[in-house]
């Protein structure tokens, strides 16, 4: 019988005085000292991934996933990922399922590979020939423009996957100004994905993307600005460190209040790891005209 939480002050009376052996015929006496594993959680990659997947709505479970596989990037995950996710995904991607499912499961499977980027992953022929087999023409869609964001999802799946050049990205740098605000988030996020797959790799990493990510910074619609930021923090460990560097200043200083508070959050949780460029940031943020960014910065 587990021992409780709060254990027993006294015996209770009709009890005292009874003799143990008689008392154990009718019931369990509860230990007086608890166990000390009462009131504690057992939280690991495996549960939390395990939990996720079991989720019913796809675009909560994507989401759920791409934070579990953020936060808990451990070798029983990918385990995980190659038993469980990778096969759901090859079911998702060879149904008639609609064209906003599919792009929640193609960055969900980006981010899984991008995080877990040490060849650990296993990508199958079924996977292969299942995002290959993706006719973005003939997809059902409910949301206007996810075709085109599924479009822009496939190219970077098959960029990381290697079935497909870095090169094919150049068409990217015309017009991002001129696309919907819902392709250019699926844009930049495909941007950030690709960065951290190949931070380390110069020759992935040139003037090419650096003028695409930049291109993101100065657009007019704050979130792709802010997701540009997290790009720009990546970057801070390449040959073009002085450039993003004053770009980042620049972010300091955005218009959009929740463009400035992301950078200093950024930076109060170490995601920009150079400590000048980070306290630079916040120095400037600890004057800002938003009393709340401005309040978390001299904390």
């Amino acid at each position: 019988m587990a021992a409780p939480a709060n254990p027993p002050i006294r015996v209770w009376e009709e009890d005292e005085g009874i003799p143990l052996h008689q008392v154990n015929r009718f019931h369990a006496m509860a230990a007086i000292t608890p166990d000390n594993i009462i009131g504690s959680v057992i939280n690991c990659s495996i549960t939390v991934l395990d939990t996720v997947l079991a989720i019913p709505k796809p675009p909560i479970k994507y989401l759920a996933i791409k934070n579990a596989i953020r936060k808990h990037c451990t070798t029983e995950m990918i385990e995980i990922i190659n038993d469980r996710l990778i096969p759901l995904c090859v079911e998702v991607l060879n149904s008639q399922t609609s064209a906003d499912i599919k792009n929640d499961c193609i960055d969900c499977l980006c981010d899984a590979l991008v995080y877990t980027n040490n060849g650990s992953v296993i990508i199958t022929q079924e996977l292969v020939e299942a995002i290959e087999k993706i006719d973005v023409s003939k997809t059902i869609s409910f949301i206007g423009n996810s075709k085109s964001v599924l479009f822009y999802r496939i190219l970077m799946l098959k960029i990381i996957i290697g079935t497909v050049d870095k090169d094919e990205i150049l068409e990217w740098c015309f017009d991002v100004a001129k696309k919907d605000n819902s392709t250019k988030v699926a844009l930049v996020e495909c941007m950030e994905q690709y960065i951290r797959c190949y931070i380390h790799d110069p020759t992935k990493i040139d003037a090419m993307i650096i003028s695409i990510i930049f291109q993101c910074f100065e657009d007019e619609y704050w979130m792709v600005r802010r997701i540009a930021c997290n790009c720009l923090a990546k970057m801070l460990v390449t040959s073009y460190k002085d450039r993003v560097e004053r770009k980042l200043y620049d972010g300091a200083i955005d218009p959009s209040h929740y463009v400035r508070k992301h950078l200093l959050i950024m930076c109060i949780n170490g995601e920009i790891i150079d400590k000048y460029v980070s306290e630079r940031i916040t120095d400037i943020l600890k004057n800002d005209a938003n009393y709340a960014i401005r309040t978390l910065a001299n904390k």
